[in-house]
């Protein structure tokens, strides 16, 4: 799976309209999600260009098409560092 819809809860005192956070994964070529399946590159054009963006560990806040704002966490990649416990 290209991104991984994390199972915690956000501070809900300042976001109250956000929904849960999205993990996009920057190799991945695709992303899927509640609004279907993208590319990744092209979405994170758009991400960038609404958010600023970019790199490894940053956010932001974002609606998609089923109306709903998701905050979007930006990863690397999707492999683990096996030197690492989970």
């Amino acid at each position: 799976m290209d991104i991984a819809f994390a199972n915690m809860k956000i501070n809900t005192i300042y976001n109250q309209d956000v929904s849960s956070p999205i993990i996009v994964f920057l190799d991945s070529e695709k992303i899927t999600g509640p609004f279907g399946e993208i590319e990744t590159q092209p979405f994170l054009e758009q991400f960038w260009r609404e958010t600023g963006a970019d790199c490894d560990g940053e956010e932001g806040d974002m609606v998609f098409q089923d109306g709903k704002k998701y905050r979007v966490i930006l990863r690397e990649s999707i492999q683990i560092d096996e030197g690492f416990p989970p």
